[in-house]
């Protein structure tokens, strides 16, 4: 499991990199933890990110959290009341 965590005072971001859908426990976890989660699927197969794309996809809409892809593979998981910032218009949107 590849994992690192970057971190201010205030924020806290939980990077994931998967080998296994085994380790997806650990996406659930950070968000309950009220941590992001830059969801990186680059090391495991199709089905093996299909999996963890969708536990991680139950997770965030359980939590209350919001997805979103940045990359081909990767995703930004938020937590509740964490909202994102549109580069067009700067404006904040919740989905």
């Amino acid at each position: 499991n590849k994992k690192n965590t970057v971190s201010n005072s205030q924020y806290q971001v939980n990077i994931v990199k998967p080998e296994s859908a085994e380790q997806s426990d650990e996406i659930a976890d950070s968000l309950k933890d009220g941590m992001a989660v830059l969801l990186n699927l680059s090391l495991v197969n199709e089905d093996t990110a299909s999996n963890i794309y969708y536990f991680a996809c139950g997770a965030a809409y359980a939590l209350g959290g919001t997805m979103r892809e940045i990359a081909d593979r990767i995703w930004i998981i938020v937590p509740r009341g964490v909202k994102f910032l549109e580069n067009s218009d700067e404006q904040q949107t919740e989905e």
